[in-house]
């Protein structure tokens, strides 16, 4: 997403969620990594990220080498790789204002199908 960030969205084409997280990029490094984007499958990479101490870290890190593109996902010794989309191949969502934002009981969201 930007210097200091990673921006991750997820979607199921009925609800759409962003998040942005802290990412330490100041090691020279690191630095020297190029930003990149993909679709992968949510739940795949949730496990995996289950499966990592809860003070561990994870490198991410796109492969357009060999059979095709995936993303290698690495924490301490284990490495994992899922197979990636073009992220242009899903629609786009447009940003979200909270000056359009409301308030509706859940009850009346629920009758209203």
């Amino acid at each position: 997403a930007g210097d200091g960030a990673i921006e991750l969205v997820g979607t199921d084409l009925d609800i759409h969620a962003t998040v942005s997280i802290a990412s330490d990029n100041s090691s020279d490094e690191r630095k020297a990594w190029r930003s990149f984007s993909c679709a992968v499958q949510a739940a795949a990479l949730r496990a995996i990220a289950a499966e990592v101490d809860g003070d561990g870290t994870m490198l991410l890190a796109l492969d357009a080498e060999g059979s095709g593109p995936g993303l290698t996902v690495s924490a301490g010794r284990a490495r994992w790789t899922l197979g990636t989309l073009p992220l242009e191949d899903f629609p786009g969502f447009p940003p979200f204002s909270p000056d359009g934002a409301f308030e509706i009981p859940a009850a009346q969201l629920l009758d209203a199908h």
